[in-house]
């Protein structure tokens, strides 16, 4: 991961990750498309692992429905994720994998992720990482895209390339700055 200071605001940062989309690995069963209790969605490994599904296939049919979705979308998704960690070998009431319904209703994706306890504010970075690494897979449930993608929290901007992942605009507060007298650079 690098970071490179964003769009003139003191506090946003681009975040590369420097691995191709298509790594081994990536995709954790060797397919874009799974099929969990009757529903397709897509297993991908990229920094924490993470599921996606349609919004569709929870019956959401608009950006507006899936942000107001409440306890029986959630219970639903949360049945789905504890499905996907044992096919991952996590137990089923770990917090990984993560899990996301995806919308298409609009122009803009719409995506709305669930964390422990809850419903995630918006898309955590690993989200933001693991939805764009899928959006560059042929077959996956997201659908190809870079770009901006809205969440109830707001929008979060994602790329990938050949090579590499990245994360727009991320807000994010610097703590303190550790200067290395070395660059770390392993490959897996």
């Amino acid at each position: 991961m690098s970071e490179q200071p964003g769009g003139g605001a003191a506090d946003t940062y681009t975040l590369h990750f420097m691995r191709a989309p298509d790594a081994p690995g990536v995709l954790p069963t060797g397919r874009p498309l799974d099929w969990l209790d009757g529903v397709p969605l897509s297993l991908v490994r990229y920094g924490n692992p993470y599921v996606f599904v349609d919004a569709r296939d929870l019956g959401i049919r608009s950006r507006d429905q899936l942000f107001a979705a409440g306890e029986t979308v959630l219970r639903r998704l949360l049945v789905l994720r504890a499905l996907a960690a044992k096919v991952l070998g996590h137990p089923p009431h770990s917090a990984l994998p993560k899990i996301a319904a995806v919308d298409y209703s609009a122009a803009t994706p719409a995506v709305r992720a669930v964390t422990v306890g809850g419903w995630h504010p918006s898309l955590a970075l690993t989200g933001a990482t693991a939805f764009a690494v899928a959006a560059s897979l042929c077959g996956t449930v997201v659908r190809p895209f870079g770009g901006v993608v809205d969440t109830p929290g707001g929008p979060v901007t994602v790329s990938s390339t050949p090579n590499r992942v990245s994360v727009h605009h991320k807000r994010a507060t610097v703590l303190r700055r550790l200067e290395l007298p070395w660059r770390i650079h392993a490959t897996a």
